[in-house]
Order: structure tokens, then C-alpha cells, then sequence
């Protein structure tokens, strides 16, 4: 699993305030990046996206 770049496109936009799954984001892990995508892979390396936070602090952010 190697990222193509074409996640690329799907990346998401940095908003203040609020944390990134609450808006909607999931992060890719191998990409290493926050996407706007409706599926549940990475559309580049097919990677299952995490749509919650992994630690404890940013679960009280949403």
C-alpha cells in the first residue's frame, strides 16, 4: 500500500475552531493526510480511513 497522489485531490481544507472529524474529515494513515470522501477507503492506496479521533484529548473537541 503506497500512496498515488491521488488523494490529492480530496484533501481537506484547515478550519479554526473545530476538530477535523467533526467536520466531516477522515484521515488516511498511509497518505497521511484528511480527505473529504464519502467511502470508506483511501481512493489512492484503498486504506480503510479513520473517521475518529485516536486520542483521548480531541474526542472532548467534538
Amino acid at each position: 500500500m503506497v500512496c498515488r497522489n491521488i488523494c490529492e485531490k480530496y484533501r481537506a481544507t484547515k478550519n479554526k475552531g473545530s476538530s477535523p472529524y467533526a467536520q466531516g474529515y477522515k484521515r488516511c494513515q498511509v497518505c497521511d493526510l484528511f480527505i473529504k470522501w464519502s467511502g470508506t477507503r483511501c481512493p489512492c492506496c484503498q486504506r480503510t480511513l479513520r473517521t475518529k479521533p485516536h486520542n483521548k484529548e480531541a474526542w472532548y473537541d467534538e
